[in-house]
Parts: C-alpha cells; sequence; structure tokens
C-alpha cells in the first residue's frame, strides 16, 4: 500500500499524546512498538497541555489503570528469559516482590 499524504492515514497524528506498549530489541537498539489495539492509548489531542496535565489525564484514565494493574502479571515469554531480554518486565523492575497473588 503506497502512503497517499492523507494526514488520516497517519499512525500518530502531530501534536496528540500516546502511551504506547513498545518491545526493546538490544540486537537493533531500537523499540518496536506492539500493534494490538490494546496496546496504545490516546491520552490528549491537545498540544498545548503541560506535562503535569498530561500525567493527571493518564492517571485518571480507566484504560490507563488498568495497563497499570495488569502489568504485575506480565508473562514473559520463554525466549526472553533464555536470553535475559527482560528489561522493563515488572520481575526485573521488581525483584523482591513475590508474584501477585489470583
Amino acid at each position: 500500500m503506497e502512503y497517499n499524504g492523507n494526514p488520516d492515514d497517519y499512525l500518530f497524528k502531530p501534536g496528540e499524546t500516546y502511551i504506547l506498549a513498545t518491545r526493546f530489541s538490544p540486537g537493533s537498539r531500537w523499540h518496536t512498538l506492539n500493534p494490538h489495539p490494546n496496546a496504545r492509548k490516546t491520552i490528549s489531542e491537545d498540544p498545548n497541555l503541560t506535562k503535569e496535565q498530561l500525567v493527571e489525564i493518564a492517571k485518571n484514565d480507566p484504560k490507563v489503570q488498568a495497563l497499570q494493574e495488569a502489568y504485575q502479571y506480565e508473562i514473559l515469554l520463554d525466549a526472553d528469559i533464555y536470553h535475559n531480554n527482560t528489561l522493563n518486565s515488572y520481575k526485573s523492575l521488581h525483584p523482591e516482590e513475590e508474584k501477585p497473588k489470583e
């Protein structure tokens, strides 16, 4: 599919703020986006909001709250554990905590 220059076709729109689930690739040293619809959330379409205002919006957003709650139940891929590629996983950032009770 060839891009036709239509701004409505942008993956991201200039001036909008998003929360994204990404995955870091140590080999290429870049982050890739998770394409699943639940792996992203538009926080605001207002480019004039301050960082503090955006943080407040995100903290009160039900989807953001659900993602934060789900993070502690993250299931790591066996290949990532084997290759020590668990950067920013909940377990790597909270090694002293036991797995949450279900």
